[in-house]
């Protein structure tokens, strides 16, 4: 059984021990990379521990993202957060596209998110978010203007990393600035920062912990609290996003390892394989065994 491989920044450069924190790139510069001998090792699947901002200009290409493909368009941008099982797809039309890609580590992001207005960012690790995002095009053309300085502040010889994050989170909220635009009724913050939270002891804990009575005793309230805190954020009850996590990792084991049903049930705390193969039927509307057929 192949494990999926998690790669650095660094790597995409041939040295996965030089710690880099942000990188921009233009369509030619990544394809570029992709094909260097330094990276003919990198698996056709496999996870970054950094995030990735792509954009498209023109053309279309195809992302693949935990085992989902989206056809990417002018003005989407596309999100991929660390720990996402990745899948680089390109064929020849791919080399026609204009676009490229901000790649950025989270310690970057968390020494930004001082600033109160960044505090929170939907798009950013919402496993149930559309990691496709579509902009108009003036707000393409703003998001464009930005990175077109970004572009030129990282050729010099020693780059203003203080320019460096102002941009890169004039970025960032250009694009949730769109993101708020579109919804009717915003969340609060409250909200938002219940979701984080709730979000962040998930990942540390779903594979063991399955109650929503476990997350709620930790972030000190009732289970009717943190339901209809987290029903309004994301409009899914805790037991929804608990299951909608194993579900997740389970499509992941299905489509990048040779795991049988059984041992990726128990990998995921099920005892009972025939009950973890009910959930995961009833969430997806087929068998483990039919999703891993579909994906092959």
């Amino acid at each position: 059984m192949e494990e999926i491989k998690k790669y650095p920044l660094g790597q995409l450069f041939g040295r996965p021990f030089e710690k880099k924190d942000f990188v921009i790139l233009d369509s030619q510069d990544i394809f570029r990379l992709i094909n260097d001998d330094a990276n003919s090792h990198v698996q056709q699947y496999h996870q970054h521990d950094f995030y990735t901002l792509s954009w498209l200009e023109s053309g279309q290409l195809l992302q693949k993202l935990d085992g989902k493909t989206f056809t990417l368009s002018k003005g989407d941008i596309f999100v991929a957060c660390p720990g996402q099982v990745h899948e680089n797809e390109f064929g020849q039309e791919a080399h026609q596209v204009e676009g490229g890609a901000i790649l950025f580590s989270p310690e970057l992001l968390q020494q930004i998110k001082h600033q109160a207005a960044i505090s929170e960012l939907t798009f950013l690790d919402n496993v149930f978010s559309n990691p496709r995002l579509s902009l108009p095009d003036e707000e393409l053309e703003t998001v464009l203007s930005i990175n077109a300085i970004l572009f030129r502040e990282m050729e010099k010889r020693l780059p203003n990393l203080a320019m460096v994050k102002s941009l890169l989170s004039a970025v960032l909220l250009s694009i949730q600035q769109t993101i708020d635009n579109s919804i009717i009724q915003a969340n609060s913050a409250r909200h938002i920062e219940v979701y984080k939270k709730f979000k962040h002891l998930l990942e540390l804990h779903f594979k063991e912990n399955k109650t929503p009575a476990f997350y709620s005793e930790r972030l000190h309230m009732s289970d009717r609290h943190l339901n209809r805190l987290l029903k309004e954020a994301t409009t899914k009850t805790a037991a929804d996003i608990i299951l909608g996590r194993s579900v997740l990792e389970a499509r992941r084991l299905l489509c990048f390892t040779e795991m049988n049903i059984s041992e990726i049930a128990w990998s995921l705390g099920y005892q009972d394989p025939s009950y973890f193969t009910k959930l995961f039927k009833k969430a997806t509307g087929q068998t483990p065994q039919a999703y891993r057929l579909s994906m092959s």
